[in-house]
């Protein structure tokens, strides 16, 4: 059997290999960096009605781990691309205007910071964002010292699927807070066509900012793309057609999701599987090399039990209900701690 590196000793060899050399790949000059505004004032406390507060921010004090959580906006100009998973994307059409948002959870200082930035594709699949990697992952976060980056790159997260799930996403959750935010160039363009250059330049924003810097000064060695599930195959089309144009992140990692990747790119990838992501059959595993690795963790679940357990206050708080709540006999989500493995 061929012996398999440990997940924690090959994202350290990862690390060592971006950083030793200067060999940290620049962010592209092809980006631009968005403009950015914030941070966005919070005038309400948590679970109040006017929801002037962060959508779905910690139910805990952040500030008891050394961390600070800030929201920015950003906007700018968005390209719509053709994407194939065998080469790179082709621009269809440019000067898309959007404004969304950027939620940074980060060390206050750079002696607690270690440098790397978990850049996340906030998740919807639910109809609402639920910080799919934080959720299980936040202690492991805190104690090591990274920062955590959301990005509301789409546009149910931003304006809602159909009723009655519209009512979860961030425009009609808090009309006079996120209001003013767009992805869609006024209800044009709705199949997120900009949701590449939108994330692209979410992360020139934390690397190279100009202007308001959302990273309050901290050094950022390393920028990570995560996503899980459903974000986790939209980084996988991002990785095969829109990294090779841009160029602004430094790795990628797949959590319970991700496929069909080119192997003719030298960027490193971590990807995390659960028992329920392999039921799709063995077309879900790719071949372990020296760019890309992946674990799998048996007895564990798609939608884990740690993530509910952090998940479902918030969505009371927010909601005043359960969204999709379980539908099972016997107790929902594996007790596997699958989480310990989907850590960095």
């Amino acid at each position: 059997m061929q012996q398999r590196i440990t997940r924690s000793v090959w994202f350290l060899l990862v690390v060592m290999t971006l950083v030793a050399g200067g060999m940290l790949p620049a962010a592209a000059d092809s980006v631009p960096a968005p403009t950015v505004t914030g941070p966005i004032p919070v005038t309400a406390e948590p679970g109040d009605s006017t929801h002037d507060y962060v959508y779905f921010t910690p139910d805990f004090d952040l500030s008891e781990y050394g961390y600070v959580e800030e929201e920015f906006f950003i906007e700018g100009l968005a390209n719509q691309y053709s994407t194939s998973n065998a080469g790179d994307g082709i621009v269809l059409s440019s000067e898309h205007p959007y404004r969304t948002r950027i939620v940074v959870r980060r060390p206050i200082g750079q002696k607690w910071f270690n440098g790397v930035v978990l850049l996340e594709w906030q998740n919807v699949t639910a109809g609402y964002e639920l910080d799919a990697h934080w959720a299980p992952s936040w202690e492991h976060i805190v104690q090591n010292g990274y920062a955590w980056v959301g990005v509301s790159a789409q546009r149910v997260g931003v304006h809602g699927f159909p009723p009655p799930s519209d009512n979860y996403a961030l425009k009609a959750w808090s009309p006079a807070r996120y209001g003013s935010l767009d992805v869609t160039v006024g209800g044009t363009i709705t199949n997120d066509a900009l949701c590449y250059d939108i994330y692209s330049q979410a992360a020139q924003a934390i690397r190279s900012p100009s202007g308001i810097d959302p990273m309050g000064g901290l050094r950022v060695n390393l920028v990570l793309a995560v996503g899980a599930s459903q974000s986790a195959g939209r980084l996988s089309i991002y990785h095969n057609a829109i990294h090779p144009l841009h160029n602004v992140v430094d790795g990628f990692y797949l959590l319970v999701g991700g496929a069909d990747l080119r192997t003719d790119l030298d960027v490193k990838v971590m990807q995390y599987l659960s028992e329920t992501d392999l039921r799709a059959g063995p077309g879900r595993r790719m071949v372990d090399s020296d760019h890309f690795r992946s674990w799998e963790v048996a007895g564990s679940a798609h939608s884990s039990y740690a993530s509910d357990v952090y998940r479902t206050p918030l969505v009371l708080r927010d909601f005043g209900t359960e969204v999709y709540p379980p539908d099972c006999d016997a107790p929902p989500y594996s007790r596997v701690r699958g989480y310990y493995a989907a850590t960095m």
